[in-house]
């Protein structure tokens, strides 16, 4: 199987990484300092089960070096899934399956406008890591899990090939009856952590310890499951006490990549995070005054 990497970070690196150590011809897409430290060092994965190395790593920025691949895992931020899909869709063949794992809930569709909806599976990534350095993948907690599916949730053929190279590859992974439940409970939860810790500039702890704080991420995820009942996502009906409860189980020194990108002056998601269910919440008529206020206020830090 030939697969295609578009994005050698830290989800990227990681999962890519063990697909290429189990053996499938891997090639991964990077820039400026990382790709060139893989392309003459290799990628280094330093891994809770164990380090590993990958070298000689393929690694390109260049679309022309890049052969046909039969899966590709997008593996960047919301804000350049589209363009890197532009840039590389004419290598991509009629048998190639995309499975897309950004934040939030549209990416899928987003690919499924470029490439054909048929070509593109949801997914998403449950994992802690990250570039540490040029050419290291720092991989320190998390579930270490990739979802994916079907959008009409069959056990398709390419489900199962994707499924049979995952498994050999060790890789945690799981094929849900009903894909877009976790990816908006994952949608929920990140816009609870990673708005609130954004909004006060703290970490899930403080915000945990504070009243009036703690209401608002209530209010979060109050109306993100609101949004999703009212679109016919089949959320359970403990959906509230779930997200709740995996919020109070998190590290309490947990800061969210969001929070990161605001502190560096970097491009962040907010607009597909706590944006995206303020505009649902006006399309749908839903008031969303908790996501309302932390949009606002983060929308000002930038």
């Amino acid at each position: 199987m030939k697969i295609l990497v578009l994005g050698a970070g830290g989800t990227g690196g990681y999962f890519g990484g063990l697909l290429a150590r189990s053996g499938k011809q891997v090639v991964f897409v990077a820039r400026g300092d990382h790709l060139m430290t893989i392309r003459k060092s290799g990628l280094l994965v330093k891994n809770v089960l164990g380090d590993f190395k990958i070298y000689p790593a393929k690694v390109t920025d260049n679309p022309e070096e890049v052969e046909t691949p039969d899966l590709v895992l997008c593996c960047v931020k919301n804000y350049d899934l589209e363009k890197i899909l532009v840039e590389f869709k004419n290598r991509f063949g009629p048998n190639t399956t995309v499975i897309t794992t950004e934040n939030g809930i549209d990416h899928f569709e987003i690919a499924g406008k470029i490439l054909g909806k048929e070509r593109v599976l949801p997914g998403g990534i449950y994992v802690f890591s990250k570039i540490e350095s040029p050419g290291v993948i720092l991989q320190s907690g998390g579930l270490r899990k990739i979802i994916f599916g079907e959008i009409d949730n069959s056990k398709s053929a390419r489900v199962r090939k994707i499924s049979e190279a995952f498994s050999k590859a060790k890789i945690n992974f799981e094929v849900p009856t009903d894909i877009l439940v976790p990816i908006w409970e994952k949608f929920i939860f990140i816009c609870g952590l990673g708005g609130l810790t954004a909004y006060n500039k703290s970490s899930i702890g403080e915000i945990l310890e504070n009243k009036k704080l703690a209401r608002l991420l209530e209010g979060v995820v109050n109306e993100g499951i609101s949004i999703a009942k009212k679109i016919n996502v089949r959320l359970l009906p403990n959906t509230f006490q779930k997200l709740m409860d995996l919020l109070h189980k998190s590290d309490p020194n947990s800061k969210s990549s969001l929070l990161f990108d605001i502190e560096r002056g970097k491009q962040n998601e907010l607009e597909y995070l706590n944006g995206k269910l303020v505009k649902l919440g006006n399309k749908l008529g839903i008031p969303t005054p908790a996501n309302l206020e932390i949009y606002r206020k983060v929308k000002n830090y930038e």
